[in-house]
């Protein structure tokens, strides 16, 4: 009887999640943004995504563009084809099923660690995890990304659980290629190889490390010979040096400090992401260099006054607390944002107290 009811309440449960999410989905309709959303990038995928149907290739005002990675613009193109003026909602319904595959998978994962006990307890977490659920409404990298990562972190885990060494070095190719497809959506992508370069050398088979940097790199070589073509040097992305300029003067990542940016570079991302052909912009080669000149002045304008900003920077990128003291919102949108910040922070202290104890019962 127990172990019906408790069968029946991981039912309701779930059914909650899946209706909760799909009205995430569904209720913005065919607007860019939803109506609860604090601002996003989403016009800047959606131009590029125009752009490529428009025969004008990955640009914006006119220029190649490493700006944003490949594949979200090219995902929004191919449901602007697909489903005309639905585009945004049909993207949104499909990113529900993205979000519900991260699920699945994040649970297979812990499985594969922790045992079966993990599944269904890894599998509520995620359906219920704001981040997850919010990231559905939003036309944006996020929940494309959240799914290759999670998938490339699955297959780090079967290098380590493999049997034997052709196993490892399957799993490796296709954790390669995950991650890579990854770096492609997000440019802070590849930073997750060293978790499988770690799960490489736990194993002791450098032939699998030397598997997985390869087939990332090849993932990667396509878009890094259209930078070659477009710009005439080797580059991954042309947004890198505007973000560490905008970490020091918009910190906060909300355009709060566009003035500031616009004062010290002459422009900002939103100008030319908007496609303005009326106002000549520079190259993106240019853009960066100038970006990274300012970036060394900056530094030595602010010295040891960087040290508390980047600590802040963590807590708000983190642990969101820029989102539970200062949402940037009123009324409801505020409120949604600061019970969104809550409910993360008591999702990661339930990672942090599953994860050690799940540890402790395996050793």
């Amino acid at each position: 009887m127990v172990m019906k009811s408790k069968q029946s309440l991981f039912w309701i449960l779930v059914t909650v999640a899946l209706v909760v999410r799909l009205l995430v989905a569904i209720l913005p309709g065919r607007q860019l943004e939803p109506p609860w959303s604090g601002g996003s990038d989403s016009q800047y995928y959606a131009t590029l995504a125009e752009n490529l149907l428009e025969g004008k290739g990955l640009t914006y005002a006119g220029h190649p563009t490493a700006f944003r990675p490949p594949i979200y613009p090219l995902f929004l193109a191919l449901t602007m084809i697909l489903f005309g003026t639905y585009w945004a909602l049909a993207a949104r319904l499909l990113q529900f099923f993205i979000s519900l595959f991260t699920t699945l998978i994040v649970a297979r994962t812990a499985q594969e660690i922790f045992g079966e006990k993990a599944f269904k307890l890894s599998f509520l977490l995620c359906l219920y995890c704001p981040t997850l659920v919010y990231a559905i409404g939003q036309i944006g990298t996020e929940t494309l990304s959240q799914a290759l990562i999670a998938a490339g972190f699955y297959g780090f885990v079967r290098i380590l659980m493999a049997t034997h060494n052709t196993e490892a070095l399957r799993w490796a190719s296709i954790a390669g290629c995950t991650v890579g497809v990854a770096a492609l959506t997000r440019f802070s992508a590849p930073a997750v190889l060293l978790s499988g370069l770690y799960a490489t050398f736990v194993r002791r088979h450098w032939g699998s490390a030397a598997v997985l940097v390869i087939t990332f790199c090849l993932t990667l070589l396509p878009w890094l010979l259209r930078n070659r073509l477009a710009f005439g040097v080797w580059t991954y992305s042309t947004f890198s040096s505007f973000n560490l300029v905008r970490g020091i003067l918009d910190p906060s990542g909300r355009s709060r400090g566009d003035r500031e940016v616009k004062m010290a570079l002459g422009w900002t991302h939103q100008e030319y992401e908007q496609n303005k052909h009326e106002r000549p912009f520079p190259s993106e080669l240019v853009m960066d260099a100038q970006c990274r000149q300012v970036y060394a002045q900056l530094v030595r304008e602010y010295g040891w006054r960087l040290v508390p900003l980047h600590l802040a920077k963590l807590s708000w990128f983190w642990l969101s607390t820029d989102q539970l003291f200062d949402p940037g919102g009123r009324g409801l949108n505020g409120f949604i944002w600061r019970l969104m910040a809550v409910a993360w922070l008591l999702w990661l202290v339930m990672a942090g107290y599953g994860f050690g104890t799940a540890t402790q019962s395996v050793s």
